[in-house]
């Protein structure tokens, strides 16, 4: 990822920390799994297209052919 997305995402993380201060563990899971899906959702589509596959696969070091 770009450097400047890793910032937004990092930002957006700093914010809702705050805000899962109360949550119950399920709760904290799904904000856990929101927030990976939206660090690769870089088009902000609400889908993950083949280029973010790509780069999930390749994070988790699983080219993907």
């Amino acid at each position: 990822l770009v450097k400047a997305e890793r910032r937004v995402v990092k930002a957006a993380r700093k914010e809702a920390s705050a805000a899962r201060k109360g949550m119950s563990e399920q709760e904290k899971r799904r904000w856990d799994a929101r927030d990976a899906f939206l660090l690769f959702d870089t088009d902000a589509s609400e889908e993950i297209d083949l280029e973010e596959f790509q780069a999930i696969m390749e994070e988790l070091c699983m080219p993907y052919v």
